[in-house]
């Protein structure tokens, strides 16, 4: 082999490494820019739900732009409802959760008057399929006889449940 010939498979050698760093450089480019939009998706995706309380119900308000499904709810000191069948909630709209049950606990809770903090968790689901816990605090005050609940949502989370 001559000197022109050792000298183009040195050049053979360094086209070779230098492609093969571009791959490995094109590779880690994808894999970053693949979780960048994936994190676009999920901040696109969460939602924006609220809980309201009315007379006899509280209101599951969806203020987003997607669907959200709503599973079921953890109230502290009473039994977890999970739904047969996911409730939709479409953006504008709102679920409603009967609170019959709850006032009554309320009540033995807290007396003729006086004032106590309930935590609640509401599971719901995104348009994009991830699973959200949405947690929220019931400030729940007894006046003259009558119970006045006050719901503050305190953190939106993305969680997996195990029911």
């Amino acid at each position: 082999m001559n000197e022109f010939e050792r000298k183009q498979l040195k050049f053979i050698k360094i086209q070779i490494l230098i492609l093969f760093l571009t791959l490995l450089a094109a590779i880690f480019i994808g894999y970053r820019q693949n979780d960048i939009n994936q994190q676009l998706v999920n901040i696109e995706f969460t939602p924006s739900v609220a809980l309201t309380a009315s007379n006899d119900q509280l209101l599951i308000h969806n203020y987003g732009d997607n669907n959200v499904w709503f599973f079921g709810s953890e109230t502290e000191g009473l039994p977890k409802h999970i739904t047969d069948e996911p409730r939709l909630i479409p953006p504008g709209m709102r679920y409603y959760i009967p609170i019959k049950e709850f006032k009554e606990f309320v009540k033995e809770q807290i007396g003729p008057s006086g004032s106590k903090n309930i935590s609640i968790l509401l599971f719901i689901k995104s348009a994009h399929g991830r699973e959200y816990t949405v947690y929220n605090n019931l400030y729940c005050e007894i006046k003259n006889e009558t119970l006045f609940i006050n719901p503050q949502t305190i953190n939106i989370s993305a969680s997996k449940w195990s029911f």
